[in-house]
């Protein structure tokens, strides 16, 4: 039996999901100390789903997506410093925020792909490399 594309989406959603509660939790009484591993798992998350889905992503496209969610990084913010130095409770709200709002971005990124079906990418421009851009006519090389 083949894996189904809901089937593999649901389970890179769930896999980053535990793991992001996972950071969460064991981070919470260092304040921000848990942003850059949950960012990089939800990350990779997005271009795991985008790749599913036959939509390979750029970092910097990934890096915009993950940026529509950077007011659920506020919420988590406050939550971790309202609660977040409390053993027990601190890392149980933690883990609940950072799981929560990492299943709703994996969520909504699916939709996303899903809406787009088999609609074609617009073509993307291909830049020269920055040292051809920056040499200047009448220099000797060239």
């Amino acid at each position: 039996m083949a894996i189904t594309k809901n089937a593999k989406v649901h389970g890179v959603i769930h896999t980053a999901t535990l793991s992001c509660g996972g950071v969460g939790a064991g981070l919470a009484q260092l304040p921000m100390a848990d942003t850059v591993p949950i960012t990089t798992i939800q990350l990779g998350m997005i271009n795991a789903i985008a790749l599913i889905h036959g939509r390979p992503l750029s970092d910097v496209a990934a890096t915009s997506m993950l940026g529509t969610f950077t007011a659920s990084m506020f919420g988590r913010s406050i939550s971790q410093w309202l609660v977040g130095w409390i053993p027990g409770w601190g890392n149980t709200v933690n883990a609940a925020t950072a799981a929560t709002i990492t299943q709703a971005m994996g969520w909504a990124c699916h939709a996303y792909f899903q809406d787009l079906g088999n609609e074609a990418l617009p073509p993307m421009r291909v830049r020269r490399p920055l040292a051809q851009r920056l040499r200047l006519p009448g220099r000797r090389g060239e």
